[in-house]
């Protein structure tokens, strides 16, 4: 098997690697075009075992029912990267790394993802680069490593990024449909994080949300924005940004009356209801 197939699991607080001995088993399935596969070894044993179902992609809990997206990336079974691909991928990399990186850790710099993007016909804030740095697996926002740009074209199976024009309508459906938004908008937060930070400075946040949720949430999104600002909010943690997406999906009545302030929600989406439900004078929104 390929040391660079991957199955991961997508838990509360983003996509989860197996271990060795259970991708093995699950690719091994995989690979044999089996429908479905139990797990039952180690943990998965101690917990009643698992089953996962190749067609949904899913990963279920047999004890509760209760089910988990699961992932695959990597090589398609039983092939590898055609010779002539990867020595196309190669050329295209070179095409666009920083010239001041080492040539033994070659990477992207803003400017050659600049480059990118108008090659692949978008504009560099346009969000669809999140989804191309998604499939890549890249950890560092403005940076691509060589490693990352050969998995990502190879998971796309394109040669070029000019051929992503072709790939963008279906790329675009990670950006509209809620189950797939939702692993993208995770891996967003770790993905702008500076190294060893476990924190978002507010503006990169807001920059974000910009692309991501506000054309999802338009009034809601408005006021939350606003109250940021007013509140000084400084950093956002992975705890507000996963659970903003979900409040913005709840439905909590009119001025938040069926708002459940005994919830599990942050302090800062508290307050801010509470802020919300100011009379309207007292709202900076008013003095407009």
């Amino acid at each position: 098997m390929s040391s660079d197939i991957k199955w991961e699991w997508l838990d509360d607080g983003g996509w989860i690697e197996y271990d060795a001995e259970t991708t093995r088993i699950i690719e091994t399935a995989y690979a044999a075009q089996q429908k479905t596969v139990v797990l039952n070894n180690g943990f998965f044993r101690a917990q009643g075992g698992y089953e996962i179902d190749f067609r949904r992609m899913t990963q279920k809990k047999k004890r509760t029912g209760f089910d988990r997206r699961v992932r695959r990336s990597g090589p398609a079974p039983g092939t590898r990267p055609s010779p002539a691909r990867a020595q196309q991928l190669e050329q295209e990399f070179a095409k666009y790394k920083d010239p001041d990186s080492p040539p033994e850790a070659a990477t992207i710099g803003p400017e050659g993802i600049e480059l990118l993007c108008r090659d692949m016909g978008i504009d560099p804030a346009d969000p669809v680069i999140f989804v191309v740095a998604q499939k890549m697996e890249a950890e560092k926002m403005y940076i691509f490593t060589k490693k990352e740009f050969m998995k990502g074209f190879e998971a796309l199976g394109l040669s070029s990024p000019s051929q992503i024009r072709q790939a963008l309508p279906q790329l675009r459906r990670v950006l509209e449909e809620m189950p797939l938004f939702t692993p993208l908008y995770r891996y967003v937060f770790k993905y702008s994080c500076e190294p060893g930070k476990r924190t978002l400075p507010v503006d990169v946040a807001v920059g974000i949300w910009r692309l991501l949720l506000l054309p999802k949430f338009p009034r809601l999104m408005e006021r939350f924005l606003e109250y940021l600002q007013h509140a000084r909010v400084p950093q956002v943690s992975l705890d507000l940004w996963n659970t903003l997406l979900a409040f913005l999906q709840a439905d909590h009545g009119a001025n938040f009356s069926t708002y459940d302030t005994s919830g599990a929600w942050p302090n800062v989406l508290d307050e801010f209801v509470e802020w919300c439900r100011k009379p309207a004078e007292a709202t900076p929104a008013a003095a407009h």
